[in-house]
């Protein structure tokens, strides 16, 4: 198995680091090594497919309530 290595330093360990985005509500996860700081990646700070899965649920419900056959999946 081949080993990440940072492109600028070439070191070889990482950490998340919480970030905002300038004029933006988001924040992200950027991935940088954890000898330079070099950014090698962007992760989203939420969970998207666990908040989908949650949403789908809440949809679902409602959609019952209402007599209203959905097809959202949820999660497994």
């Amino acid at each position: 198995m081949a080993i990440s290595k940072c492109i600028k330093c070439k070191g070889t360990t990482f950490e998340a680091e919480l970030a905002e985005l300038k004029h933006s509500d988001s924040k992200v996860y950027l991935v940088q090594c954890a000898d330079c700081g070099g950014v090698v990646g962007v992760q989203h700070f939420f969970d998207i497919p666990t908040l989908l899965a949650i949403q789908n649920v809440a949809i679902n419900k409602i959609a019952k309530k209402m007599g209203i056959r959905s097809k959202l999946p949820e999660a497994e």
